[in-house]
């Protein structure tokens, strides 16, 4: 998260702008990368033999950013982590309409208060529910 607890219209207009030219063409013609997906697999590969309980979580991006992605990436997008997760057996988190767009520096960066919000929300309603699941497993 921007360590600020707000932004101007105007440098949240720039900074949208910033963030687009850094972004849009990827978001349009995304295809996943071989090896990121292979590390992301064997990293929930190393949770499930150490017994650590792992989710995926698609992190918040305001309604500007998620305009830019392209019908066709966030197909790409759906199937490839539904499938991993699947794979997995880790909970997929689809988190990025949890933030309002007034709590982003530039529709992809939290600010302080919409970290916060969303740290509590994921904690409240995944983390602490699958740690207590776990504990009931666990008891003999």
């Amino acid at each position: 998260p921007v360590k600020a607890d707000r932004v101007t219209p105007e440098d949240y207009r720039r900074q949208c702008e910033r963030a687009h030219a850094e972004y849009h063409q990827s978001l349009t013609t995304f295809i996943p990368n071989p090896q990121a997906v292979a590390a992301l697999e064997d990293t929930l590969s190393y949770c499930r033999e150490q017994g650590i309980a792992a989710s995926l979580v698609l992190y918040p991006e305001g309604s500007d950013f998620r305009s830019w992605y392209s019908p066709q990436t966030e197909i790409r997008i759906r199937e490839l982590f539904t499938s991993v997760a699947r794979r997995h057996d880790a909970p997929l988190i689809d988190a990025r309409t949890w933030i309002s767009d007034d709590q982003f520096f530039d529709s992809h960066h939290m600010l302080r208060h919409g970290a916060t919000q969303f740290t509590e929300r994921l904690g409240v309603e995944h983390v602490v529910p699958r740690l207590k699941q776990r504990a009931v497993v666990k008891r003999p």
